[in-house]
């Protein structure tokens, strides 16, 4: 596989998070006014950090793209290799503690510790 450390990254952090989705385009989606379909292109969703991720890789060049979808700002950060891509992913991924979702309002009731 071409971009297996790409997917590896994206694998673990699905297992990891919950609620992180990917949906993979590549090879059959083109860029706007263009018939030619990228190699890749990714799509990622991470609902617990309030991010989406794209993943595009044109001519010699991956590019990511990080938004945070709070404040609608976007990171783009140019790769020149698929192995230097996979690592940032992973390094990036690796960095952040490992999200969990905050307790449902029923269950934090019937909890002694939360009652006042």
């Amino acid at each position: 596989m071409k971009y297996k450390e790409i997917y590896a990254a994206l694998n673990q952090r699905r297992q990891e998070v919950p609620g992180f989705s990917y949906s993979d385009y590549s090879g059959w989606r083109c860029l706007e006014q263009s018939s030619a379909t990228l190699p890749l292109w990714v799509e990622a969703e991470d609902p617990v950090h309030h991010r989406r991720f794209i993943f595009k890789h044109y001519g010699i060049m991956i590019q990511t793209i990080i938004i945070d979808c709070d404040t609608h700002t976007e990171q783009k950060i140019l790769h020149r290799r698929r192995d230097d891509l996979g690592t940032d992913l992973l390094a990036l991924f690796q960095s952040e503690l490992p999200a969990s979702s905050p307790w449902p309002e029923a269950r934090r009731q019937k909890c002694d510790f939360f009652k006042d």
